[in-house]
């Protein structure tokens, strides 16, 4: 993202302006869904875990799964934060986020998004 221009204007109205825009332009720039990340087509068989790479630099505030695609049945998809209690494996969630696909009787197919 690009930062802004630190001067400063010589007419004292315009200078309170321009700097009214640069504080809301960086409280914006802030905002945890301007750094979100999109990440399609994830495919996952069912009763099987998969670790995704995020790209966000930190860990995510919110991971929002779209609907399944290709599902034979009811299912769930569970994210683990901490560790992955099935392998005992500790989650860089910095770095990655990882699912739990369960019930599907198939491999299934979603989005991801992350912020």
């Amino acid at each position: 993202m690009k930062s802004l221009v630190a001067t400063r204007l010589i007419d004292v109205e315009a200078e309170r302006v321009r700097r009214s825009h640069a504080d809301a332009i960086t409280e914006l720039q802030l905002l945890a869904i301007l750094g979100s990340r999109l990440i399609k087509n994830i495919e996952i068989a069912d009763n099987t875990d998969i670790v995704v790479s995020h790209g966000l630099g930190r860990a995510p505030e919110f991971v929002w799964l779209s609907p399944v695609r290709q599902a034979n049945a009811n299912g769930i998809i569970r994210e683990f934060r901490v560790k992955n209690p099935f392998t005992g494996v500790p989650i860089l969630a910095n770095k990655v986020v990882c699912l739990r696909a369960d019930g599907f009787g198939s491999t299934i197919v979603f989005d991801m998004a992350v912020f």
